[in-house]
């Protein structure tokens, strides 16, 4: 892959670009600064674009293969872009094969939005 997965413009005008694999994406040594949109590349060649949000989120859910000459290797299965507005969480379910996405919607209440790592979230 030759695109960043990621480019953030921050509200000081600052572009970071994100790094080339899914395994190290440079999401962890972004800035934690309030941000105005973000677009997150996706493998039909194409980024998706957010900006409004309050805070911003990203994760990958792997699986590990257990059998086999590639036993015990991971494999990125979805990644999701996350934006929280207000008490409102937008969640963006990517499949890394296909680029298709399902978009949920979830209060930040939610047990699942609860569940996940804090250090998720950026802006």
């Amino acid at each position: 892959m030759n695109n960043p997965l990621f480019i953030t413009m921050f509200n000081d005008k600052m572009i970071y670009y994100g790094k080339k694999t899914y395994e190290d994406s440079g999401w962890k040594e972004m800035p934690n600064q309030p941000i105005q949109k973000i677009f997150f590349y996706i493998p039909t060649m194409d980024y998706l674009g957010m900006m409004g949000y309050e805070k911003y989120g990203r994760f990958v859910e792997a699986t590990q293969i257990v059998t086999g000459e590639h036993a015990g290797e991971r494999r990125g299965e979805f990644v999701y872009f996350l934006g929280k507005r207000k008490n409102r969480i937008t969640q963006y379910k990517m499949n890394i094969a296909t680029g298709n996405i399902v978009i949920n919607e979830f209060d930040e209440t939610d047990k699942y939005i609860q569940s996940l790592n804090p250090e998720i979230w950026k802006g």
